[in-house]
């Protein structure tokens, strides 16, 4: 993917990364784990493209999820 411009300057995985730190998750282990197991089972470039898709939502539905968590936290403390 790194070869393919398009995707190598896409800035969400890492914004994605500094959000979920920031919710106390571990995207560094997280990473490897999806290195590992999915993007290493892909053998072409469409499948790929499709699997960061996917890891893309992913990603973004655990910081959406955090941080309705977190606001639903702060309401439920507020008097």
């Amino acid at each position: 993917m790194i070869s393919n411009p398009s995707r190598s300057s896409d800035p969400r995985p890492a914004h994605r990364h500094t959000e979920l730190q920031a919710l106390g998750l571990s995207p560094e282990r997280m990473q490897k784990a999806w290195l590992r197991n999915e993007r290493a089972a892909c053998g072409d470039a469409d499948c790929l493209r499709g699997l960061y898709s996917e890891r893309i939502r992913y990603l973004e539905s655990l910081v959406r999820s955090g941080i309705a968590e977190r606001e639903s936290v702060r309401v439920e403390a507020d008097p």
